[in-house]
Protein backbone atom coordinates (compact mmCIF):
# COMPACT_ATOMS: atom_id res chain seq x y z
CA UNK A 1 0.00 0.00 0.00
CA UNK A 2 1.71 3.37 -1.18
CA UNK A 3 2.21 5.97 1.84
CA UNK A 4 3.07 9.34 2.23
CA UNK A 5 1.39 12.80 1.20
CA UNK A 6 -1.37 11.11 -1.03
CA UNK A 7 -2.19 8.62 1.46
CA UNK A 8 -2.67 11.68 3.95
CA UNK A 9 -5.06 12.90 2.14
CA UNK A 10 -6.80 10.31 0.75
CA UNK A 11 -7.25 9.33 4.55
CA UNK A 12 -8.36 12.43 5.16
CA UNK A 13 -10.73 12.81 2.93
CA UNK A 14 -12.36 9.36 3.77
CA UNK A 15 -12.67 10.49 7.33
CA UNK A 16 -14.10 14.15 6.65
CA UNK A 17 -16.58 12.07 4.76
CA UNK A 18 -17.24 9.77 7.68
CA UNK A 19 -17.56 12.85 9.66
CA UNK A 20 -19.55 14.73 7.65
CA UNK A 21 -22.61 12.20 7.77
CA UNK A 22 -22.85 12.42 10.70
CA UNK A 23 -22.62 15.76 11.82
CA UNK A 24 -25.69 17.41 13.10
CA UNK A 25 -26.51 20.86 12.39
CA UNK A 26 -30.22 21.54 13.96
CA UNK A 27 -30.46 23.37 17.37
CA UNK A 28 -28.22 25.75 19.32
CA UNK A 29 -26.46 25.87 22.41
CA UNK A 30 -27.06 29.67 23.51
CA UNK A 31 -29.62 29.35 25.74
CA UNK A 32 -28.52 26.23 27.60
CA UNK A 33 -28.12 26.89 31.62
CA UNK A 34 -24.44 26.20 32.20
CA UNK A 35 -25.48 23.83 34.65
CA UNK A 36 -27.44 21.31 31.71
CA UNK A 37 -26.30 18.45 30.03
CA UNK A 38 -23.49 18.76 27.23
CA UNK A 39 -26.09 18.71 24.52
CA UNK A 40 -26.07 17.60 20.88
CA UNK A 41 -23.85 18.19 18.09
CA UNK A 42 -24.94 21.69 16.44
CA UNK A 43 -24.11 23.43 13.35
CA UNK A 44 -21.41 25.05 15.52
CA UNK A 45 -19.75 22.56 16.99
CA UNK A 46 -15.98 22.00 16.21
CA UNK A 47 -14.14 18.30 16.49
CA UNK A 48 -10.82 17.86 17.41
CA UNK A 49 -9.92 14.30 16.13
CA UNK A 50 -7.01 12.59 16.31
CA UNK A 51 -5.22 9.01 15.35
CA UNK A 52 -2.73 7.20 13.43
CA UNK A 53 -2.18 7.98 9.87
CA UNK A 54 1.07 6.03 8.20
CA UNK A 55 4.05 8.44 7.47
CA UNK A 56 2.35 11.27 9.78
CA UNK A 57 2.36 12.88 12.74
CA UNK A 58 0.30 15.52 13.64
CA UNK A 59 -1.41 17.21 16.66
CA UNK A 60 -4.80 16.57 16.56
CA UNK A 61 -7.24 17.82 13.72
CA UNK A 62 -9.95 20.02 13.95
CA UNK A 63 -12.90 19.77 12.17
CA UNK A 64 -16.21 21.92 11.91
CA UNK A 65 -18.78 23.35 9.61
CA UNK A 66 -17.13 26.73 7.97
CA UNK A 67 -20.16 27.92 5.71
CA UNK A 68 -22.35 27.13 3.29
CA UNK A 69 -21.96 25.97 -0.77
CA UNK A 70 -25.06 26.22 -3.29
CA UNK A 71 -24.79 23.00 -5.46
CA UNK A 72 -27.93 23.04 -8.14
CA UNK A 73 -29.60 25.50 -7.05
CA UNK A 74 -29.25 24.02 -3.19
CA UNK A 75 -27.51 25.12 -0.08
CA UNK A 76 -25.42 22.67 1.67
CA UNK A 77 -22.69 23.35 4.51
CA UNK A 78 -19.27 23.17 4.47
CA UNK A 79 -18.22 20.53 6.78
CA UNK A 80 -14.15 21.11 7.08
CA UNK A 81 -11.50 18.95 8.66
CA UNK A 82 -7.82 20.84 8.74
CA UNK A 83 -4.51 19.67 9.61
CA UNK A 84 -2.89 22.86 10.00
CA UNK A 85 -5.14 25.20 12.15
CA UNK A 86 -5.27 25.01 15.51
CA UNK A 87 -8.95 27.35 16.43
CA UNK A 88 -11.99 27.91 14.39
CA UNK A 89 -11.11 31.37 12.55
CA UNK A 90 -8.25 29.54 10.88
CA UNK A 91 -10.70 26.49 9.84
CA UNK A 92 -12.76 28.80 8.03
CA UNK A 93 -10.16 30.72 6.19
CA UNK A 94 -9.86 29.66 2.18
CA UNK A 95 -6.07 28.62 2.29
CA UNK A 96 -6.02 26.66 5.15
CA UNK A 97 -5.00 23.24 4.65
CA UNK A 98 -8.09 21.03 4.85
CA UNK A 99 -10.59 18.45 3.40
CA UNK A 100 -14.37 19.25 3.23
CA UNK A 101 -17.61 17.27 2.53
CA UNK A 102 -20.87 19.57 1.28
CA UNK A 103 -23.74 17.94 3.05
CA UNK A 104 -27.18 18.66 4.03
CA UNK A 105 -28.83 16.95 7.36
CA UNK A 106 -32.82 16.78 6.91
CA UNK A 107 -33.26 15.54 10.24
CA UNK A 108 -31.24 13.72 12.67
CA UNK A 109 -30.45 10.13 11.20
CA UNK A 110 -31.01 11.79 7.53
CA UNK A 111 -27.98 13.44 5.47
CA UNK A 112 -27.98 14.27 1.92
CA UNK A 113 -24.10 14.39 0.84
CA UNK A 114 -23.29 16.55 -2.50
CA UNK A 115 -19.18 15.48 -2.96
CA UNK A 116 -16.14 16.67 -1.14
CA UNK A 117 -13.20 18.78 -2.20
CA UNK A 118 -9.64 18.19 -1.03
CA UNK A 119 -6.68 20.92 0.09
CA UNK A 120 -4.67 20.44 -3.13
CA UNK A 121 -6.29 17.02 -3.51
CA UNK A 122 -9.11 15.10 -4.92
CA UNK A 123 -12.16 17.23 -5.99
CA UNK A 124 -15.34 15.16 -6.79
CA UNK A 125 -18.82 16.69 -7.03
CA UNK A 126 -21.74 14.32 -7.46
CA UNK A 127 -24.07 14.53 -10.45
CA UNK A 128 -27.15 13.93 -8.01
CA UNK A 129 -26.25 14.47 -4.46
CA UNK A 130 -27.65 11.47 -2.60
CA UNK A 131 -29.03 10.60 0.82
CA UNK A 132 -27.65 8.19 3.31
CA UNK A 133 -30.22 7.29 6.34
CA UNK A 134 -28.13 6.68 9.34
CA UNK A 135 -30.88 4.18 10.91
CA UNK A 136 -31.47 1.30 8.78
CA UNK A 137 -32.77 -2.45 9.68
CA UNK A 138 -30.00 -3.65 11.95
CA UNK A 139 -27.86 -6.43 10.22
CA UNK A 140 -29.10 -5.15 6.55
CA UNK A 141 -26.81 -4.44 3.76
CA UNK A 142 -27.22 -1.21 1.75
CA UNK A 143 -25.02 -0.29 -1.28
CA UNK A 144 -25.70 3.14 -3.05
CA UNK A 145 -23.50 3.83 -6.06
CA UNK A 146 -23.10 7.47 -7.16
CA UNK A 147 -21.87 9.35 -9.98
CA UNK A 148 -20.02 12.71 -10.43
CA UNK A 149 -16.65 14.63 -11.69
CA UNK A 150 -13.67 14.31 -9.96
CA UNK A 151 -10.00 16.09 -10.36
CA UNK A 152 -6.51 14.89 -8.60
CA UNK A 153 -3.16 16.32 -8.22
CA UNK A 154 -2.43 13.38 -11.23
CA UNK A 155 -5.61 13.82 -13.31
CA UNK A 156 -6.02 17.54 -13.03
CA UNK A 157 -8.57 17.43 -15.89
CA UNK A 158 -12.37 16.62 -14.88
CA UNK A 159 -13.27 13.16 -15.96
CA UNK A 160 -16.10 10.89 -14.57
CA UNK A 161 -16.09 9.20 -11.49
CA UNK A 162 -18.13 6.52 -9.62
CA UNK A 163 -18.42 5.83 -5.34
CA UNK A 164 -19.65 2.79 -4.74
CA UNK A 165 -20.70 2.24 -0.44
CA UNK A 166 -21.52 -0.60 1.16
CA UNK A 167 -22.83 -0.25 4.42
CA UNK A 168 -24.14 -2.38 7.35
CA UNK A 169 -25.97 -1.00 11.25
CA UNK A 170 -24.08 -4.20 12.69
CA UNK A 171 -25.08 -2.54 16.42
CA UNK A 172 -27.71 0.33 17.07
CA UNK A 173 -26.66 -0.01 21.05
CA UNK A 174 -22.73 -0.87 21.50
CA UNK A 175 -20.59 0.67 24.32
CA UNK A 176 -16.89 1.51 22.52
CA UNK A 177 -13.63 2.65 24.42
CA UNK A 178 -12.61 5.46 22.27
CA UNK A 179 -10.17 8.41 22.91
CA UNK A 180 -12.49 10.66 25.03
CA UNK A 181 -12.84 7.67 27.24
CA UNK A 182 -15.86 4.94 27.66
CA UNK A 183 -18.90 5.66 25.94
CA UNK A 184 -22.51 3.61 25.53
CA UNK A 185 -25.23 3.90 23.29
CA UNK A 186 -23.29 3.64 19.91
CA UNK A 187 -23.85 2.72 16.43
CA UNK A 188 -20.99 0.39 14.73
CA UNK A 189 -21.32 0.52 10.81
CA UNK A 190 -19.30 -1.17 9.11
CA UNK A 191 -18.52 -1.34 5.33
CA UNK A 192 -16.28 0.13 2.08
CA UNK A 193 -15.74 2.29 -0.33
CA UNK A 194 -14.73 1.95 -3.70
CA UNK A 195 -13.98 4.83 -6.66
CA UNK A 196 -13.97 4.18 -9.84
CA UNK A 197 -13.76 5.23 -13.74
CA UNK A 198 -11.13 7.74 -15.30
CA UNK A 199 -11.49 10.26 -12.44
CA UNK A 200 -10.98 8.29 -9.89
CA UNK A 201 -7.37 9.02 -7.84
CA UNK A 202 -4.58 6.33 -9.16
CA UNK A 203 -3.73 5.64 -5.22
CA UNK A 204 -7.11 3.88 -4.79
CA UNK A 205 -8.29 3.15 -7.92
CA UNK A 206 -10.99 0.48 -7.61
CA UNK A 207 -9.57 -0.79 -4.15
CA UNK A 208 -11.98 -1.35 -1.61
CA UNK A 209 -11.50 0.60 1.20
CA UNK A 210 -12.67 -0.98 4.62
CA UNK A 211 -14.42 1.42 6.56
CA UNK A 212 -15.62 0.95 10.58
CA UNK A 213 -17.18 3.69 12.46
CA UNK A 214 -18.78 4.20 15.54
CA UNK A 215 -21.42 7.16 16.54
CA UNK A 216 -22.87 8.65 19.28
CA UNK A 217 -26.45 10.47 18.76
CA UNK A 218 -25.12 13.27 20.52
CA UNK A 219 -21.14 13.93 19.83
CA UNK A 220 -21.22 12.33 16.25
CA UNK A 221 -18.84 10.44 15.10
CA UNK A 222 -16.33 8.97 17.72
CA UNK A 223 -13.79 6.25 16.75
CA UNK A 224 -13.28 5.32 13.25
CA UNK A 225 -10.85 2.65 11.17
CA UNK A 226 -9.67 2.38 7.57
CA UNK A 227 -7.78 -0.63 8.44
CA UNK A 228 -6.75 -1.35 4.60
CA UNK A 229 -5.01 2.73 4.98
CA UNK A 230 -3.11 1.79 8.00
CA UNK A 231 -5.64 4.41 9.62
CA UNK A 232 -7.16 5.19 12.78
CA UNK A 233 -8.96 8.66 13.91
CA UNK A 234 -11.39 9.31 17.15
CA UNK A 235 -12.97 12.33 19.04
CA UNK A 236 -10.74 13.74 21.19
CA UNK A 237 -12.10 16.76 21.92
CA UNK A 238 -15.33 18.71 21.45
CA UNK A 239 -16.66 21.92 21.49
CA UNK A 240 -19.18 24.66 20.62
CA UNK A 241 -18.34 28.97 20.53
CA UNK A 242 -21.83 29.82 19.38
CA UNK A 243 -22.54 32.09 16.25
CA UNK A 244 -19.08 33.50 15.29
CA UNK A 245 -20.84 36.11 13.71
CA UNK A 246 -22.86 37.57 16.37
CA UNK A 247 -21.47 41.42 17.65
CA UNK A 248 -23.91 41.66 20.66
CA UNK A 249 -26.60 39.35 22.95
CA UNK A 250 -25.82 36.22 24.92
CA UNK A 251 -23.62 33.41 23.65
CA UNK A 252 -22.52 30.52 25.44
CA UNK A 253 -19.32 27.89 24.50
CA UNK A 254 -18.86 24.88 25.97
CA UNK A 255 -15.98 22.13 25.69
CA UNK A 256 -14.98 18.36 26.66
CA UNK A 257 -11.61 16.53 26.32
CA UNK A 258 -9.80 14.22 27.81
CA UNK A 259 -6.58 15.27 29.69
CA UNK A 260 -3.41 12.40 29.21
CA UNK A 261 0.02 11.83 29.93
CA UNK A 262 0.66 13.66 26.60
CA UNK A 263 -2.00 16.25 26.17
CA UNK A 264 -2.26 17.95 29.96
CA UNK A 265 -4.19 20.92 29.64
CA UNK A 266 -7.94 22.27 28.99
CA UNK A 267 -8.65 25.60 28.17
CA UNK A 268 -12.40 26.97 27.40
CA UNK A 269 -11.86 30.53 26.90
CA UNK A 270 -14.39 33.05 25.50
CA UNK A 271 -11.59 34.78 23.60
CA UNK A 272 -11.29 31.37 21.20
CA UNK A 273 -14.56 32.09 19.61
CA UNK A 274 -12.72 35.19 17.46
CA UNK A 275 -9.80 35.72 18.59
CA UNK A 276 -11.08 38.86 20.59
CA UNK A 277 -12.10 39.92 24.30
CA UNK A 278 -15.35 40.97 23.15
CA UNK A 279 -17.49 39.93 26.25
CA UNK A 280 -17.93 42.84 28.38
CA UNK A 281 -16.96 43.30 31.95
CA UNK A 282 -20.14 44.64 33.43
CA UNK A 283 -22.36 41.50 32.89
CA UNK A 284 -21.51 38.25 35.30
CA UNK A 285 -20.20 35.38 33.27
CA UNK A 286 -21.19 32.07 34.32
CA UNK A 287 -18.17 29.26 34.62
CA UNK A 288 -19.15 25.44 35.24
CA UNK A 289 -16.94 22.44 35.00
CA UNK A 290 -17.50 18.92 35.56
CA UNK A 291 -14.32 16.48 36.26
CA UNK A 292 -14.21 12.73 36.38
CA UNK A 293 -11.09 10.47 35.97
CA UNK A 294 -11.79 9.11 32.33
CA UNK A 295 -10.74 4.71 32.97
CA UNK A 296 -13.90 3.34 34.15
CA UNK A 297 -12.47 1.87 37.30
CA UNK A 298 -10.93 5.25 38.26
CA UNK A 299 -14.11 6.66 37.68
CA UNK A 300 -15.59 4.16 39.86
CA UNK A 301 -12.58 4.09 42.72
CA UNK A 302 -10.33 6.77 43.00
CA UNK A 303 -10.45 10.47 44.60
CA UNK A 304 -11.12 13.91 43.71
CA UNK A 305 -8.52 15.87 41.61
CA UNK A 306 -6.32 17.47 43.89
CA UNK A 307 -3.77 20.56 44.02
CA UNK A 308 -1.15 20.49 42.53
CA UNK A 309 -1.27 17.30 40.24
CA UNK A 310 -4.61 18.50 39.02
CA UNK A 311 -5.16 22.51 39.16
CA UNK A 312 -8.42 23.78 38.18
CA UNK A 313 -9.22 27.73 37.54
CA UNK A 314 -12.25 29.81 36.40
CA UNK A 315 -11.01 33.75 36.05
CA UNK A 316 -10.16 36.31 33.85
CA UNK A 317 -7.14 38.25 32.88
CA UNK A 318 -7.41 40.04 36.05
CA UNK A 319 -8.73 37.88 38.74
CA UNK A 320 -9.27 34.20 40.20
CA UNK A 321 -13.26 33.27 40.76
CA UNK A 322 -11.70 29.47 42.05
CA UNK A 323 -8.75 28.10 41.85
CA UNK A 324 -7.65 24.88 43.03
CA UNK A 325 -4.02 25.92 43.65
CA UNK A 326 -5.17 28.58 45.99
CA UNK A 327 -6.92 26.39 48.41
CA UNK A 328 -10.80 26.38 46.58
CA UNK A 329 -12.36 23.32 46.79
CA UNK A 330 -13.86 21.01 44.20
CA UNK A 331 -17.56 19.69 45.00
CA UNK A 332 -17.69 16.15 44.91
CA UNK A 333 -21.01 14.62 43.67
CA UNK A 334 -22.44 10.71 42.28
CA UNK A 335 -24.23 12.13 39.48
CA UNK A 336 -23.07 14.02 36.02
CA UNK A 337 -24.79 17.17 35.18
CA UNK A 338 -23.31 16.98 31.43
CA UNK A 339 -23.51 13.04 31.04
CA UNK A 340 -26.26 12.15 32.87
CA UNK A 341 -26.51 8.92 30.34
CA UNK A 342 -23.56 7.96 32.63
CA UNK A 343 -26.04 8.16 36.14
CA UNK A 344 -26.70 4.99 38.35
CA UNK A 345 -23.29 3.75 37.24
CA UNK A 346 -21.38 4.50 40.66
CA UNK A 347 -19.19 7.23 38.63
CA UNK A 348 -17.68 10.22 41.06
CA UNK A 349 -18.09 13.76 39.48
CA UNK A 350 -16.00 16.72 40.79
CA UNK A 351 -17.63 20.35 40.13
CA UNK A 352 -16.59 23.96 40.36
CA UNK A 353 -18.59 26.90 39.45
CA UNK A 354 -18.19 30.76 38.96
CA UNK A 355 -20.43 34.08 38.24
CA UNK A 356 -18.37 36.40 38.11
CA UNK A 357 -17.96 39.98 36.31
CA UNK A 358 -14.93 42.12 36.74
CA UNK A 359 -16.42 45.91 35.85
CA UNK A 360 -13.59 47.46 37.84
CA UNK A 361 -10.92 46.87 35.20
CA UNK A 362 -9.52 49.91 33.91
CA UNK A 363 -10.09 51.01 29.95
CA UNK A 364 -12.59 50.46 27.88
CA UNK A 365 -15.14 47.45 27.91
CA UNK A 366 -13.87 43.79 26.49
CA UNK A 367 -12.68 41.35 28.63
CA UNK A 368 -11.74 37.09 28.31
CA UNK A 369 -13.73 34.75 30.67
CA UNK A 370 -11.78 31.08 30.90
CA UNK A 371 -12.04 27.52 32.25
CA UNK A 372 -8.91 25.90 32.51
CA UNK A 373 -7.46 22.46 33.98
CA UNK A 374 -4.02 21.41 33.93
CA UNK A 375 -2.83 17.89 34.98
CA UNK A 376 0.62 16.25 35.89
CA UNK A 377 1.63 13.89 32.99
CA UNK A 378 1.98 10.96 35.66
CA UNK A 379 -1.65 11.16 36.94
CA UNK A 380 -4.32 9.01 34.99
CA UNK A 381 -6.37 10.17 32.32
CA UNK A 382 -9.37 12.58 33.12
CA UNK A 383 -12.01 13.66 31.30
CA UNK A 384 -12.97 17.98 32.10
CA UNK A 385 -15.91 19.47 30.68
CA UNK A 386 -17.19 22.69 31.09
CA UNK A 387 -19.07 25.51 29.35
CA UNK A 388 -19.45 29.49 30.12
CA UNK A 389 -22.36 31.73 29.71
CA UNK A 390 -21.81 35.28 29.16
CA UNK A 391 -23.56 38.65 27.32
CA UNK A 392 -20.67 40.13 24.44
CA UNK A 393 -19.79 43.54 24.13
CA UNK A 394 -22.33 45.16 22.21
CA UNK A 395 -20.38 46.71 19.48
CA UNK A 396 -18.56 43.29 18.80
CA UNK A 397 -15.10 43.71 21.10
CA UNK A 398 -12.19 46.47 21.24
CA UNK A 399 -9.21 43.31 22.40
CA UNK A 400 -8.00 46.42 24.60
CA UNK A 401 -7.01 43.82 27.44
CA UNK A 402 -3.85 41.76 27.04
CA UNK A 403 -3.05 38.62 28.99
Amino acid sequence: MKTGAGMLRMSLAVATMLAGLCAACGGDDTTADVRSPFGAVTATTTFGLGGNIPNYETTPFLGGVVGEKVIGGKSFHRFRVGYDVTNVTDLGKPDAKATEVWFGKPDKDTVVVAGFQEHGGTTFTLDTPVTFHLLPPVGETKTVVVQGMATSPDKPTPAAATVTAVATLTNPDVEVDTKMGHLTHCRRYDGTLTISGPGAPAIVQDLPIAVQAWYHPDLGIVAGNLPDLGMDMGLTAESDYGDLNATSGHNTIRKVGNLTGTTTSFNLSTYDRRQEFDATKFEHAKMFVELRWADDANALTMGAPTSPSVQVELGDPYGVFFSSAWGSTLTASPLSIFHPEENGKGYKYWYAYASEADRYVPGADGIEYHVSVTKDASVPALRVTARIAYTLVDDGGGAVVTK
